[in-house]
């Protein structure tokens, strides 16, 4: 059975990139259930991953998993990559990778 959006972003434990690693923050829980109107800008590529086009009183944490949500089904079709606060990281079936190879579940 697939997890409510409010599911994961309950669960979503920390997520490594390289030596930053971004917490779930107290204040992102007013966004669980109503989501985050945010508007998303880029093509998932290399040279221009999916990211917020304004910053948001949300921490990198949710934002991170909010894009995991929004574009996890295309990683079927091709490589997709995101940026949030400067790091990179790619979109997996069941997760997001860092560069470094640091993986973090969360289906």
């Amino acid at each position: 059975m697939e997890k409510t959006p409010a599911e994961i972003f309950r669960n979503a434990p920390s997520i490594q990139v390289g030596a930053t690693v971004f917490a779930p923050q107290e204040h992102d829980k007013a966004y669980h259930h109503g989501g985050c109107s945010r508007v998303v800008y880029g093509n998932g590529s290399a040279i221009t991953p999916y990211r917020f086009r304004d910053a948001h009183s949300t921490s990198p944490h949710y934002g991170i998993v909010d894009l995991w949500i929004k574009f996890h089904a295309e990683t079927a079709d091709r490589d997709i990559l995101i940026q949030v606060n400067g790091c990179i990281l790619q979109l997996e079936a069941e997760g997001v990778k860092s560069p470094d190879g640091h993986f973090t579940k969360l289906s």
